[in-house]
């Protein structure tokens, strides 16, 4: 038939609405006039009776009632007493208010309201949808919540949500004290009561899926909350496919990045207006420190910090002094909105040559207080020119663990401070010497210092987590790297005249053969001296390290000249007696190549077995393994000697076998 005229619309009769009508939100747009949002459409009739709206605190009813058309979802109150900017007030609506569908508004309808504005970090941003899909168990549609830490309802109109380069000027939308905003697109389904309190930002600009800086910052530019997400923070590669929001675990530490969000765990997905499924305590409780320090010209410098500052902190120019005849910075440049950079312009231009030290000894906080109360330092100078044999590959990692990143590292051979502003990665063929997929690794002056190891990865919070690092301040994230294949490949640096600095053309065969599963094994380089190309020069990183050494010493680097095989003891004599002192044997080894498998076992002076302390294991070029004199029965060694059994063998067969003695003391 095709429609149903002259009859009740077929829709309309399977789909009634009733429902009450709600206060959606409350905005006091001035000292005596208060917006009223519903969240639906009125009655206009309805709404005009002053008496049945009443404030509390002495206000009273209001004197004028405006309404709003065309669809009369709202109406703005004016009062002829003016609210005070510390109250809270409360609005109760009993009366006769009805929806088109004649449904009458609850008759102990209130919400609370206030002149309040917010402060920095009062507000955070608390859960983000990017990737809606495919949906898990909510409407496919993005959002952004907010949480309002304060005991204080808040006025968010004329507030601007910036996401990427996008902005959305919020109009009348309002948040309860310890309550939840969910600022979503337009579903255009009818959805949206299941995302609780929400405002439907009808400009509303998609996130980028892998990441994006969102900013909430007030009407005149003032930054409440800021989040720079990327998709390293679900910490599981099937869920940031999408679907699954990303969610914050304490609203009380906003500036925590990636240490502070993960996945959500919600059946559907995602807690819109709700406590986050993650949620827990983690505070934070370091004081922030300097990460680096980028050369912008002899003048100017750039402060990288670890986390995000309190703006009211960073300003007092006698908290920074450089060394050599520098002294306190002129001006103090902030870079909003996340405020983890400082820019100082220097008083003085400084000299080639020379590296400075900047002192921090003042009263800089990061975002929830933590005061830097003890001197920081950090590095900087003009960087030197940059030519083949400075920087060398050092270490990749291009099969990375599950939920892993690849990373290369390389170091810096060179007695120069030079600036990766000038150097590329790319894919590289040595043979025909071609690069393909050149990308940029840096534009703002991050310098590398003499005889320091460097870490490229997209994922360098989670290369953190999964190996040890002795040197954390030294990773670089960029936002993409050339193709790392898991078979064979190959990377290169390169400077932006084309100049090629090193490469390498890996396989997967470069790995040690014993190795049954390669995955998160990274090839090391075992000497500087010895040429990338040479591939008898890179061996797989030790298992005892984790099989992975970024930010510090190779585990297979061998130094010219060292000498061959051999065992030692760093005490000879050790008492198991956990008093702090010589507790553990210490047993040294160093090999004059690397690719041996060892296997150490201990017997008393009858010749007994006492423990196996070493199984087939994968050994670096030197390193140490211990025993802390227990016995394979799980007892404490008896006082005596003890000899070690050493037995190590290569892939060719070729094995050899120390046995060297050692006394275990102890208290009579």
């Amino acid at each position: 038939q095709g429609g149903t005229p002259g009859a009740v619309n077929s829709v309309i009769a399977s789909n009634p609405d009733n429902k009450a009508p709600l206060i959606k939100a409350l905005c006091a747009e001035s000292a005596n006039t208060l917006r009223v949002k519903f969240n639906e459409p009125q009655d206009s009739a309805s709404l005009l009776n002053t008496s049945i709206y009443v404030v509390d605190n002495l206000i009273g009813t209001p004197s004028n009632i405006q309404l709003s058309g065309p669809i009369y979802d709202q109406i703005l109150l004016t009062f002829n007493t003016g609210f005070l900017g510390n109250a809270i007030y409360t609005l109760n609506i009993n009366g006769t208010v009805k929806d088109c569908a004649g449904n009458s508004i609850a008759s102990n309808t209130s919400q609370k309201f206030s002149l309040y504005q917010a402060q920095a970090f009062e507000i955070v941003i608390n859960e983000i949808m990017a990737d809606e899909s495919p949906a898990i168990g909510l409407p496919a549609t993005e959002y952004i919540e907010l949480y309002n830490k304060t005991s204080k309802p808040i006025n968010l109109s004329g507030y601007n949500l910036k996401t990427g380069s996008a902005s959305t000027i919020m109009a009348c939308a309002s948040i309860q004290a310890g309550d939840y905003l969910t600022i979503l697109q337009k579903t255009g389904n009818g959805d949206d009561v299941i995302f609780g309190n929400n405002f439907v930002a009808e400009n509303y600009t998609s996130l980028t899926n892998a990441g994006a800086e969102i900013t909430l910052s007030t009407g005149n530019g003032v930054v409440i909350s800021n989040v720079n997400f990327s998709d390293q923070w679900y910490g599981n590669s099937d869920k940031a496919l999408g679907g699954w929001s990303l969610e914050q675990k304490d609203p009380l530490n906003p500036c925590a990045g990636i240490e502070n969000w993960s996945a959500s765990t919600a059946v559907a997905g995602g807690t819109p207006g709700k406590i986050n499924s993650i949620n827990t305590s983690n505070p934070d409780t370091k004081a922030p420190e300097i990460v680096r320090i980028a050369y912008l010209n002899n003048t100017n410098i750039v402060i990288y910090f670890s986390e995000s500052l309190n703006a009211n902190s960073i300003y007092n120019a006698t908290s920074y002094t450089i060394d050599n005849g520098i002294g306190n910075p002129s001006l103090i440049i902030p870079y909003l909105p996340e405020l983890k950079k400082v820019g100082l312009n220097l008083p003085a231009p400084l000299q080639i040559g020379v590296t400075y030290t900047l002192t921090i000894n003042g009263i800089l906080t990061d975002c929830v207080g933590n005061l830097i109360n003890t001197v920081i330092t950090g590095r900087f100078a003009i960087p030197q020119n940059i030519v083949k044999g400075d920087l060398i590959l050092n270490e990749l990692l291009f099969n990375p663990k599950t939920d892993g990143y690849d990373f290369v590292e390389f170091y810096n051979l060179s007695d120069k401070v030079i600036s990766l502003d000038h150097v590329k990665m790319a894919n590289v063929d040595t043979l025909t010497n071609t690069y393909s997929n050149l990308t940029e690794i840096d534009t703002l002056g991050y310098l590398i210092f003499p005889k320091e190891y460097y870490v490229l990865s997209e994922g360098t919070e989670t290369v953190k987590k999964q190996y040890l690092s002795t040197n954390e301040k030294n990773f670089i994230n960029v936002t993409d790297m050339p193709a790392m294949n898991t078979g064979d490949g190959s990377f290169g640096l390169i400077l932006k005249n084309d100049t090629l600095l090193d490469a390498l053309m890996y396989t997967e065969d470069m790995h040690y053969p014993l190795i049954r599963d390669k995955k998160g094994v990274s090839l090391e380089r075992i000497s500087f001296k010895r040429s990338s190309a040479d591939l008898s020069n890179w061996h797989s990183a030790a298992e005892q390290v984790g099989f992975a050494t970024p930010g510090y010493k190779n585990s297979q680097y061998i130094e010219d000249g060292e000498a061959s095989d051999v065992i030692s003891f760093t005490n000879e004599i050790f008492s198991p007696d956990n008093d702090g002192y010589n507790d553990v044997l210490l047993i040294n080894y160093l090999f004059s190549e690397p690719g041996y498998v060892g296997n150490a076992e201990i017997y008393d002076a009858r010749g007994r077995f006492i423990a196996k302390i070493m199984e087939n294991e994968l050994l670096g070029a030197n390193g140490v393994f211990s025993w802390d004199g227990i016995t394979q029965s799980n007892e404490k060694g008896n006082i005596g000697v003890y000899t070690l059994f050493f037995e190590y063998f290569d892939t060719k067969g070729n094995t050899s076998k120390i046995r060297k003695s050692f006394v275990l003391g102890g208290k009579l």
